[in-house]
């Protein structure tokens, strides 16, 4: 008679590797694993490979902290000919403190003239007075050529809604760009494909464009210009002014709170529910103020500030100092605290801050 169990016989395998688990688990645990080991992912098997390159894995990554992030520097060489050096560095910490290196990438005379938008592991570079565009993968370090955007449109801003990039363009007419109409063109990452969203007019005033400044926050792009926020939002097919009462160094979105470098008033958040900006204090309940030029980026759920100081004209050279911010709300107020701050690149005395992105 036959037994009906063996008890020498060994227990059935179970995987217990993570390909085994649901996809919706591999893609969560997958998201927390920082982009710069994606290369090595790719090499582990083909189904990794699969995983790594998935549109659903970016998407999910955008909703983490962001834990990679890139400055980019410009230098004009007055050589008889004027011309430019750029720079892309990246943001590394080590035990105690942190510092830009350079990340290796062909630095294409390019990068100055264009608006870039971070998606994924991707920088898309939008040619301002053109319909060029140039993508940078920040795994391999190497450019590639994307669709052209249809011609006779300049570039004026542009932000991630749902995974998509909206640029919000001028027309150009005879002699210039037409002031009293947007025209806003839609690019999916993923089909390459660019749509039309139609045209907008808007009141006729001064455009500067060296003061634009934008981020995008639920679903829209805050466009901050010439004492004017403008608010794009896609779902109701137009876009909302407010007059701000003094100048804006720059927009940047942490956690989803929309913050601005106030000329005078330091450091503010916009409140979305009652469309009113409000001033960030520290525990002391001082102002947060900063100097005239900085590049800021997301960085891990908080708020990077980079800003230049001690310039040595000896060495011909001067430091780039980064404030850490972290944020806590309190009731009705968001309190800012200084993390961490330090040196963390010395760069040309002529440099300047062209892009920062946290990926």
């Amino acid at each position: 008679m036959c037994s009906a169990s063996n008890p020498e016989q060994p227990p059935p395998h179970k995987d217990n590797h993570l390909l085994s688990l649901p996809e919706d688990i591999v893609l969560s645990c997958l998201a927390r694993v920082p982009r710069n080991c994606n290369l090595n992912l790719t090499h582990v098997s083909k189904t990794l490979r699969t995983f790594v390159s998935s549109p659903e894995l970016n998407r999910l990554r955008s909703l983490l902290h962001k834990s990679s992030l890139y400055v980019c520097f410009y230098e004009i060489n007055d050589n008889g000919t004027w011309t430019l050096t750029h720079r892309l560095l990246t943001l590394e910490k080590t035990t105690t403190e942190y510092r830009l290196v350079l990340f290796r990438c062909h630095p294409y005379p390019f990068m100055s003239g264009y608006l870039a938008v971070s998606v994924g592991s991707e920088i898309y570079f939008l040619w301002n007075s053109s319909a060029d565009l140039w993508i940078l993968d920040t795994r391999s370090g190497k450019f590639s050529q994307g669709p052209s955007m249809k011609p006779g449109f300049r570039s004026e801003a542009a932000g991630l809604i749902d995974g998509k990039i909206y640029v919000i363009c001028r027309c150009y007419i005879f002699g210039g760009v037409d002031r009293k109409k947007i025209n806003v063109e839609v690019l999916d990452p993923k089909s390459k494909i660019w749509k039309s969203e139609g045209q907008e007019k808007v009141q006729p005033r001064m455009w500067c464009d060296n003061m634009v400044r934008f981020a995008s926050l639920e679903r829209k792009v805050y466009m901050v210009e010439a004492g004017l926020i403008s608010v794009y939002n896609p779902r109701k097919e137009g876009r909302r002014k407010e007059k701000l009462d003094e100048a804006v160094s720059w927009v940047c979105v942490v956690e989803n709170v929309l913050y601005a470098c106030y000329c005078s008033s330091g450091l503010m958040w916009f409140d979305t529910k009652l469309n009113v900006w409000r001033r960030v204090v520290s525990r002391a309940e001082e102002v947060c103020h900063f100097g005239e030029k900085q590049a800021v980026a997301e960085y891990q759920g908080k708020l990077a500030v980079f800003e230049f100081v001690k310039h040595d004209l000896v060495d011909n050279t001067k430091s780039v100092k980064m404030f850490l911010f972290s944020f806590l709300t309190v009731g009705e107020k968001i309190l800012g605290t200084i993390e961490w701050s330090g040196i963390v690149a010395t760069v040309p005395y002529d440099s300047q801050f062209l892009h920062c992105f946290g990926m």
